[in-house]
């Protein structure tokens, strides 16, 4: 069977996988997923001629990581996507014949142009492929791989990946993954025509670089860009092959090198959300997806015949020297029944009925009075998921029964948006602190309620459940 015949063949299957597993309790609705078996980072993300490309690392034949290809969906909205081929698959040319790992896509004056991770043999490499003008077809070059490590006396490495790429004036820059004597870091390239590379330096200057307290081996998928008046360095922290979290460098970029001036943790849901991916799109908003890690068995994610979901949208911006998040206003199509208080005074617990935590969208705003904790339960039959504020400790916590995650937000007053699809919950407050999980209750679809412990407090409120993206 020719490559061209197995990715027809995928995309026949793919709404019929999609049906099969719609059934399943934990699947989500509205989140986006392949139609069936692994999926891990976002890749290649892009908006190309008013519509949204969203490539991802995608095992086809099986429910946890290998034999990674590029799968591919595209959205006129950003929030209802439609299945497309695979994109890249590692047998076509068989220079990355390990697999085709993560990387971005560019606008190369007109012509679509992934810089990607090439594996071959254990080594890990920078390839580069160009597509049509869908974005369906692509071509690796003939002359990949177009860079690897670079070979420096004095210096110890091992993972070289996950090349962002950008253009400034007439030269393209790209940053990639490195480990440097067991330390995360990230080493930065220019171009003129995106094969030749010439190798700069460490991105963070080694004395820069050393007053960062981390726990990371590698910082993984970087992303660099300017936001307001600052750059911005995303990483994620891997650690003894541990996939963490999500973090911020915020800091200053000149002389080709970056200066960084705070941290911070991105999300607080401790091995969820993983390998964000940024891009700009014609609104020039620099929006943000994430992968969403199961964190179940492999035996459970294998019975299930899927694996890994993609965060909603995110909008970043950056305020008081944080980047701050919030979820893009397209998600409000989704919205269907609603509900809403204007101003309850809450004491006890009241249920919010007509509304099921199977899938919702709530926001809510609490303001602090004598109450210890206010918030929102889940009840799942006998099993309870707690979103709360606690206003002694000033953190905002999830309680899913087995994880507690905890993330500080200082204020009397308490915006909170939050999704909730099945076994995915993602949870913002005052666009500041994020906590994004996995709850796996026994019995979905129970009821929802706000409670306020130890005294009393204020909340205003508008809830919806909300349709599926694939109706």
């Amino acid at each position: 069977m020719t490559i061209k015949d197995t990715r027809q063949e995928w995309l026949e299957q793919a709404p019929i996988k999609r049906q099969q597993l719609a059934s399943d309790p934990h699947r989500p609705s509205y989140h986006f997923l392949p139609p069936n078996n692994w999926m891990n980072d976002p890749n290649g993300l892009i908006h190309w001629k008013g519509k949204y490309h969203m490539f991802y690392q995608h095992n086809p034949n099986n429910p946890f990581w290998g034999d990674i290809h590029w799968g591919h969906a595209v959205s006129e909205d950003l929030v209802h996507w439609k299945d497309l081929q695979p994109a890249l698959t590692p047998d076509m040319p068989p220079v990355d014949s390990s697999g085709c790992w993560s990387g971005s896509a560019i606008d190369n004056n007109g012509i679509p142009t992934f810089l990607y991770t090439g594996v071959k043999d254990g080594e890990q490499t920078t390839c580069i492929a160009t597509g049509d003008d869908d974005l369906i077809l692509w071509q690796k070059d003939q002359a990949n791989p177009i860079l690897k490590a670079p070979q420096l006396p004095g210096f110890h490495y091992k993972d070289y990946r996950d090349p962002f790429v950008w253009r400034d004036g007439e030269m393209w820059y790209q940053v990639i993954s490195m480990t440097i004597n067991n330390q995360g870091q990230v080493l930065i390239y220019r171009s003129s025509d995106l094969r030749e590379w010439e190798y700069l330096h460490p991105l963070i200057p080694q004395a820069e670089r050393e007053k960062i307290q981390d726990v990371a081996d590698i910082w993984e998928c970087p992303n660099f860009f300017p936001l307001g008046n600052k750059w911005i360095l995303l990483v994620s922290m891997w650690k003894n092959h541990t996939l963490l979290y999500p973090a911020a460098l915020i800091g200053e970029f000149r002389d080709l090198q970056f200066y960084p001036e705070s941290y911070q943790r991105l999300d607080w849901g401790e091995q969820c959300i993983y390998a964000p991916l940024t891009f700009k799109d014609n609104q020039e908003r620099r929006l943000m997806f994430g992968w969403l890690q199961e964190q179940r068995s492999k035996e459970a994610q294998i019975e299930a015949h899927w694996s890994g979901v993609m965060s909603l949208p995110r909008v970043l911006s950056l305020k008081n020297n944080r980047v701050n998040t919030t979820f893009a206003p397209e998600l409000q199509k989704l919205r269907q029944e609603s509900l809403q208080f204007d101003t309850l005074t809450l004491d006890k617990t009241q249920l919010l009925n007509g509304l099921s935590s199977e899938s919702l969208e709530l926001q809510a705003t609490f303001t602090r009075d004598t109450a210890q904790r206010s918030g929102i339960v889940f009840n799942h039959d006998q099993e309870k998921v707690l979103v709360y504020i606690d206003w002694f400790t000033k953190e905002l916590v999830v309680d899913t029964g087995i994880n507690i995650y905890r993330s500080t937000v200082e204020a009397d007053v308490i915006d909170l948006h939050l999704f909730a699809d099945r076994s995915v919950l993602e949870v913002i407050a005052n666009s500041e602190a994020s906590i994004s999980c996995r709850v796996y209750p026994k019995q979905l679809g129970g009821s929802v309620g706000l409670f306020s412990d130890g005294g009393k407090s204020q909340v205003r409120l508008e809830g919806w459940t909300l349709g599926s993206i694939w109706n």
